[in-house]
Order: C-alpha cells, then sequence, then structure tokens
C-alpha cells in the first residue's frame, strides 16, 4: 500500500512484441520517469509501433532506424526498468512532496521533567508517549500505513495528531479549562492537568472501540476524583511507612528471662552448654555445663535446655 503511488509514477507498458505498444503516445522509454519516445523530426507517423523499430529476423533493435526516428537520449534507455532508477523516482518523488522543515524548540527537557510529575505511573508513560509523538492517533496511524483513516473520531477534524487530540480538538485541555473556568472550578484544577490528559485518551477510546460520548464536564469530574483519591493514598502510604519504621516500644519481661546456648562439634568428644538467668529484681545468674557428645546439634540445644530448666528450679 505505501508503495502504491511510487508504482503508479514507476509504471510502464510491458513491450512484449510490441505489437500494441505505440511508440509517441504509450509510456515505454524506461527513463526517470516512464514516457513516450520522443521525435527526433517535427514530422512522424503517429501510428508507429514498438515492433516497427526492430529487426523482423533478428528481432534486436534497429539502430540505424533508431537514429532516423528517436532522439538521441532515448536509444540509450531502451533496456530493462532498473531498481536504480526506481530509487531515483522514489527520491525525486520524497523530495517534492517532503514538507519544509521548521525548527521547533527541544522537548527532550520536558521529557525529563515528566518523571517528576506528582501523578501515577501509567499517566507519566502516556505524557511522555504524547511529548514523544507516539500516541495511537489516526494520523500516526495513518502515516504508518496501518490505517487510512486520518480523520478525529470525537470531533470529524481532518487529521487527528496528538496535538488536535490534547489542545485543539472541542473535547481538549483549552476547553475543559476554559469550561471549567466558567462553572467557578477554583484554579487549583490545573494540578490535576495529568489526569485531564490521560481521560481525554480514555474518552477518546471510548468513542472509537465503543461508541460512546464524554461530555468534557463528565471528564473533569472524572479526572478531579481520581486525582484526589491517588494524593489520598499516597498520604495513607506515607503514614503507613512511618508506622512500620518506629521502632517496637522497649518493654521489660513480666518474669524471669533466660537465654541459653549449645556448643557441638562432630569430631568433640563432649558438647557444652550455659545459661544467663535475670529474675524480676533484675539479678543475673550465669551458668555452663560439659556433657558426653550427643548425636546431633539439636539434640545438644535440648540437653541444654532441659539442664538449664533443672539449674532453674
Amino acid at each position: 500500500m505505501a508503495a502504491q503511488p511510487l508504482l503508479k509514477a514507476g509504471l510502464r507498458r510491458s513491450i512484449g512484441t510490441g505489437n500494441n505498444t505505440r511508440v509517441w503516445s504509450d509510456h515505454w522509454i524506461p527513463d526517470v520517469k516512464p514516457r513516450p519516445a520522443i521525435p527526433c523530426c517535427p514530422s512522424f507517423n503517429p501510428n508507429l509501433r514498438v515492433c516497427d523499430l526492430s529487426d523482423p529476423l533478428s528481432h534486436d533493435w534497429n539502430l540505424p532506424l533508431l537514429h532516423q526516428l528517436l532522439s538521441p537520449r532515448d536509444i540509450p534507455l531502451i533496456q530493462t526498468y532498473s531498481v536504480q532508477s526506481g530509487y531515483t523516482l522514489a527520491m525525486e518523488m520524497d523530495t517534492n512532496r517532503a514538507p519544509p522543515l521548521v525548527s521547533e524548540p527541544s522537548t527532550t527537557s520536558l521529557k525529563a521533567k515528566v518523571w517528576s510529575i506528582k501523578t501515577s505511573r501509567k499517566i507519566k508513560h502516556f505524557i511522555w508517549n504524547a511529548l514523544s509523538d507516539c500516541v495511537q492517533v489516526c494520523g500516526r496511524l495513518s502515516d504508518r500505513h496501518c490505517s487510512s483513516e486520518r480523520n478525529s473520531p470525537r470531533c470529524g477534524a481532518d487529521n487527528e495528531s496528538v496535538n488536535h487530540l490534547l489542545f485543539e480538538s472541542p473535547s481538549n485541555v483549552n476547553h475543559i479549562l476554559w469550561r471549567a473556568k466558567e462553572l467557578g472550578v477554583p484554579s487549583s484544577i490545573l494540578d490535576n492537568v495529568p489526569w485531564l490528559l490521560w481521560y481525554i485518551w480514555k474518552a477518546r477510546k471510548d468513542k472509537l472501540f465503543n461508541g460512546k460520548d464524554t461530555p468534557p464536564l463528565d471528564t473533569v469530574q472524572t479526572a478531579i476524583s481520581e486525582a484526589a483519591d491517588w494524593r489520598l493514598a499516597q498520604i495513607l502510604h506515607t503514614s503507613q511507612g512511618e508506622e512500620e519504621t518506629q521502632p517496637p516500644p522497649d518493654t521489660q519481661p513480666l518474669g524471669p528471662r533466660c537465654s541459653i546456648d549449645a556448643s557441638w562439634h562432630q569430631d568433640d568428644a563432649f558438647i557444652g552448654g550455659g545459661m544467663v538467668l535475670t529474675d524480676e529484681d533484675g539479678f543475673t545468674t550465669f551458668g555452663s555445663f560439659t556433657s558426653n557428645r550427643s548425636l546431633t546439634p539439636l539434640h545438644a540445644e535440648l540437653h541444654t535446655l532441659l539442664w538449664a530448666m533443672k539449674s532453674s528450679l
């Protein structure tokens, strides 16, 4: 589909035997853009056919006749249409069709600031894509040959660009802010612009895929509500984080406290154990013991626990 204009511009007749190709009216000369032959003299036979320019026996071009009838620049061009000629034609068409270059401010700094906006991650990504002209609006899809429809599905504009969707359409930010000011909404609405952009995009998709028209005022109300919920969630999350980081209060034990530990090594013939006993008055008693080797470290810990319990009685 994308190459169709190029093919049409570079289309020429398939000569075959040349019986059905007129020399002076059909596009059979493979120039940069295929065209009819150019006569070298003012009088010529308008019904002359390409087959008349070849030798009927050898089927090669009749060079003397070519030099007699055709312009000298056409004779070397009577060859197969080449890739190089097609490429040259494509470059010429692109040059003629390309819009003039316009020097615009860079959006690099704006893209960098997107990530510091106080909003959700999905909205940050959407705004970054909008600044990068990567939102799937009809104009962009048509430019990438994904669709033939360029009109805006919401307002019917001829070319739906990202700028049109967010800032020029009757459902855009300018219109929404103007309506909000008219209805007495405070200036703090500007803090909700990221959500407005997001829900304009959502409303556009609802129209395109579900056929649902969302009034601009509903978009404002939804954006404000979602922004308020997001800010509240950030406050609650911060409060919970502060509570989790606070150390637990240092409470004193209600009764005696005993700490034990055991020593066990697979090459030793004995095990060892110890305890630290603290009573209600804070008096501390230390103790240790040794015994024959047990099977595992867990047995050694159990042996030490039993010894500490007996010693504490």
